[in-house]
């Protein structure tokens, strides 16, 4: 089965609270549904900021990125840099209006993303990966989870890792393998 094109996206924050918190780490992967994923189009970028704020246990469990993020200045901000990306696909797939898909991609990596200015017009059907591994689960499963059940590894909570997994986790539904 030939699937339609998305983006798959992961965002690392220094918290949960879009108004307060901050994009540490944005890692995308556009899935054409034909190439190999090794061949996929994939972002990544960290923020130039290096002072920050937020929860202690996401400021924790980011914590080499924090530390990646200390040594590199990488450009002035990051969302804008995702949007040339984005951009740039757009033109190149004859002006489709791009479908993300994620975990917890709409009530979080999207309100991070328009809180720190993010203006590309998306589809408005958002795929969450977790709602179509319900009926294998009986559940909404977390991305570990669905890693697990398909044999990949864990989640590392590297953003394009994980964008990544998500682009396997949907491969695996369609075509029962990546």
């Amino acid at each position: 089965m030939q699937i339609k094109p998305y983006i798959a996206l992961d965002l690392e924050t220094t918290g949960l609270d879009p108004e307060k918190d901050q994009i540490l780490e944005i890692g995308a992967v556009y899935d054409d549904g034909v190439s190999k994923i090794k061949d996929l189009k994939t972002f990544r970028i960290i923020s130039p900021n290096i002072r920050f704020s937020g929860n202690a246990f996401a400021l924790s469990l980011n914590s080499n990125l924090l530390k990646e993020i200390s040594e590199n200045k990488i450009c002035s901000n990051i969302v804008i840099e995702f949007e040339k990306w984005i951009e740039k696909i757009i033109e190149e797939d004859n002006g489709i209006t791009p479908t993300f898909a994620g975990k917890n991609v709409a009530n979080f990596d999207i309100p991070f993303l328009i809180s720190n200015g993010f203006t590309i017009k998306y589809h408005h059907r958002i795929l969450d990966i977790g709602s179509c591994y319900y009926s294998k689960f009986g559940y909404i499963p977390s991305l570990s989870e669905i890693n697990q059940y398909i044999g990949n590894s864990g989640v590392t909570h590297k953003a394009l890792d994980d964008a990544l997994d998500v682009v396997k986790a949907i491969r695996v539904l369609i075509n029962g393998d990546f």
